[in-house]
């Protein structure tokens, strides 16, 4: 299952589900977001060395309840994105985009696609939780109409979205 994603500049991209098969282009990726992007993803102080247990997380993509796809361009990753089912049925949400390919568009589509995917998994919508200071995030979020839901924490925000109808074909034509 591949498919095509043009970014924000008209670069074209090539995007994939994750596999176990890409780990070691995960890591290159991984070493490729500077301390601030790897903060944004994972709202806690990251090494720009990724440990076996974040690359696992990364890779450990099962098509149902842990969904995840990664953008290629020139035989490198430049950017992923992950639903994990969790409650009521929803998907949460991340993206992690190398740090140089930021402000592409490359982050929103690849969550649009998690989107339709997790659609098509059955999941009833979508989650995420973001820091207060990630624009991006929250100006995607916006574009989709997500509705912001309060969090426990002064620091983050959240995001809720329902589908609005079921996928019941293959998302690679969406």
């Amino acid at each position: 299952m591949e498919w095509l994603l043009t970014t924000n500049d008209g670069t074209v991209l090539e995007v994939r589900p994750i596999t176990e098969a890409d780990r070691l282009d995960v890591e290159d990726l991984w070493r490729r977001c500077d301390k601030e992007s790897l903060f944004r993803r994972f709202m806690s102080g990251m090494s720009t060395e990724p440990s076996a247990l974040s690359i696992n997380f990364l890779v450990g993509c099962d098509g149902d309840s842990r969904i995840g796809v990664a953008a290629w361009y020139e035989g490198k990753i430049v950017g992923v994105a992950h639903g994990v089912r969790v409650a009521d049925n929803k998907c949460d949400l991340a993206a992690l985009v190398a740090t140089d390919w930021q402000g592409r568009g490359v982050g929103a589509r690849l969550c649009g696609r998690i989107g339709k995917l997790a659609d098509v998994a059955g999941m009833t919508g979508l989650v995420a939780e973001t820091m207060q200071c990630n624009t991006a995030v929250k100006a995607m979020t916006a574009s989709a109409d997500a509705k912001r839901v309060k969090t426990g924490d002064f620091a983050t925000c959240g995001f809720e979205m329902e589908f609005a109808h079921r996928q019941t074909s293959d998302p690679i034509a969406a």
